[in-house]
This record gives C-alpha cells, structure tokens and sequence, in this order.
C-alpha cells in the first residue's frame, strides 16, 4: 500500500471515530515498518505526525522490525531467573 492510500486510510479512521465519539490515543500511535523497503513518507493522524518506531509492544508482546522477539525473550528470561 502507498502512502497516499495510507493518509486517505487514516483521515476515513479519523472521521469515523469523530462522528462515534471515540477518542484515539493518538500520543500511542506508531509505525513499525516491517517491509523490505523503508518507508520514506511522514504520515499524519488528524494532526499528529506519527513516529516510526524500531520496536514496539503489542498486546504484552515487545517485537522489532524485523518481526523478531528476541528483546521479549530477554525480558521474560530475567523476570524469571528473579
């Protein structure tokens, strides 16, 4: 997908959470870009740039870009050798 589609695909999600009264968490948007080809595009929810980001946590789960949990691991090992 390009980021044109993108942008147009976040202004319709922007839109729609307006006009049903739910707020998004924009501060807790991101991009983990997991291509090949990095994404040269800023993009914009409403009027707040998002960040790309080199790893993020998901529903309790850290990954990186390369879609790899290495990190995750590590820090469910040293919980558990505490």
């Amino acid at each position: 997908m390009n980021p044109v589609n993108i942008k147009e695909e976040l202004n319709k999600l922007a839109g729609w959470a307006a006009d049903w009264q739910l707020p998004i968490s924009y501060s807790k948007c991101c991009i983990l870009d997991l291509s090949n080809k990095p994404m040269q595009a800023s993009l914009t929810f409403n009027v707040t740039s998002i960040p790309f980001v080199e790893e993020v946590v998901d529903l309790g789960i850290k990954m990186d870009k390369k879609f790899k949990f290495t990190s995750h691991v590590a820090v469910i090992s040293c919980k558990g050798h505490r």
